[in-house]
């Protein structure tokens, strides 16, 4: 079964009916949805959970995946890969809220448990200790590896050692350590890419103009909407190709509510707010600072079809420090991402088997993580399709059965 193809169908019907339901408020109204958001106390501790569900999101997909994109439908793929953020936002939405108010500080889990009853509660929070073990612990360490070997310079096991035992000792201080380490990680990584990326903007900033028309000049070909598609399913680990890239913003999985629900706020609407937020910040923000970096600095007809030609693009616009400056972005980004899934998976191991199962949790997963430093297996890339889909459909089941709680929770905001 092709889930790669069958998974956005399910996320723009779900996302389109959700769009209705809740009458697109975050895009008819977004000043007052805003100041809404922003408002009230504990907003410090829910920045650090937005934070939180950003390391699981940001990473190699706004990179590796946009790059794929570009290559299977050019230019025009930028413009559908923006627009599969309107039918994201309000599926991040309505995970979010749904979460809180289930109360459990379980995330999904116990909205699952709440309104589809306790069997696929079990088979989701199975499901999601699975897809840690597996894009969170191995794809991720195997996205290190790989970018580490395109530092030609440096010898890669002194690249990958320190990170094999960071990861790990992070962990060990649990749910605050983990909160602490990525809300350092994730600024500093979107900054650092941010700054490589201008390197090769500014000095091209006049062929903006053109490039921009090009985009959308190009987006509505059969071949640039495919690739858009492919672009959003790749960043979004679901599509062949996947060893090489990250999830995107993970809309339909309900993932990133572990991480709104794991503060002290009990604000369910900035909290869902924070989700939207997500989408915007990965969908809209970061891959296309990497779209544009790539069509601007290469020339028409010869796009990348793969990180390393992009950190070659970098090294030769920064005097050779390009490739390990989006080495040391991915390792960042990645670390970031195993230390939020494995939160995510350490919570749903315990929904299974109770809180002291903990120390095998903690075994498996970095079992798996230095197995990705060493080796790579196509099996996991299926396996990690698989887990997504199934997420994704208990997922939007959920939201559809609570769908009249979800547009009661947002009512007394007259949104």
């Amino acid at each position: 079964m092709s889930y790669a193809f069958a998974l956005p169908i399910v996320i723009l019907l779900s996302g389109g009916y959700f769009l209705f339901r809740l009458r697109a408020f975050f895009i008819l109204h977004p000043i007052k949805t805003l100041r809404r958001a922003l408002s009230g106390s504990s907003l410090s501790d829910s920045v650090i959970s937005l934070l939180l569900a950003l390391s699981g999101t940001l990473g190699v997909g706004n990179i590796v995946g946009v790059t794929i994109g570009l290559s299977l439908g050019g230019a025009g793929s930028v413009f559908w890969l923006m627009v599969s953020a309107v039918f994201s936002a309000p599926l991040k939405y309505c995970e979010v809220a749904l979460s809180f108010d289930s109360g459990e500080g379980m995330g999904m889990i116990g909205a699952i448990k709440r309104h589809l009853g306790k069997y696929p509660a079990i088979v989701y929070s199975a499901l999601a200790a699975l897809l840690a073990l597996s894009m969170g612990a191995s794809l991720q360490s195997e996205a290190i590896r790989e970018c580490a070997e395109g530092v030609g310079n440096i010898n890669t096991l002194f690249l990958i050692l320190p990170i094999a035992f960071i990861a790990p000792i992070v962990c060990i201080f649990g749910k605050k350590g983990i909160r602490k380490a990525v809300s350092f990680i994730i600024p500093f990584a979107s900054l650092f890419y941010t700054v490589l990326c201008l390197f090769v903007i500014i000095p091209n900033i006049d062929k903006l103009p053109s490039v921009v028309s090009f985009v959308i000049s190009s987006a509505l070909s059969p071949k640039a909407a495919a690739g858009g598609i492919g672009g959003a399913i790749a960043a979004s680990g679901i599509k062949e190709g996947f060893a090489r890239g990250l999830l995107s913003n993970e809309a339909g999985a309900g993932t990133s509510s572990f991480s709104h629900t794991s503060g002290e706020s009990e604000d369910h609407f900035r909290a869902g707010v924070f989700g939207i937020f997500e989408v915007v910040f990965d969908t809209l923000i970061l891959c296309p600072l990497t779209a544009f970096t790539i069509l601007l600095g290469f020339p028409e007809g010869k796009l990348p079809s793969s990180a390393t030609c992009l950190g070659a693009l970098l090294d030769s616009y920064t005097h050779g420090i390009g490739a390990f400056g989006l080495y040391l972005c991915v390792t960042a980004f990645a670390l970031a991402t195993v230390l939020c899934w494995y939160y995510y998976g350490r919570l749903s191991f315990s929904f299974l088997f109770g809180k002291k199962s903990g120390l095998i949790f903690f075994l498996l997963f970095f079992a798996a993580f230095w197995v990705g430093l060493i080796i790579s297996s196509p099996l996991t890339v299926a396996m990690t399709d698989a887990f997504l889909f199934f997420m994704t459909l208990i997922t939007v089941a959920t939201l559809i059965k609570g769908s009249d709680r979800i547009a009661c929770l947002s009512k007394p905001f007259k949104l």
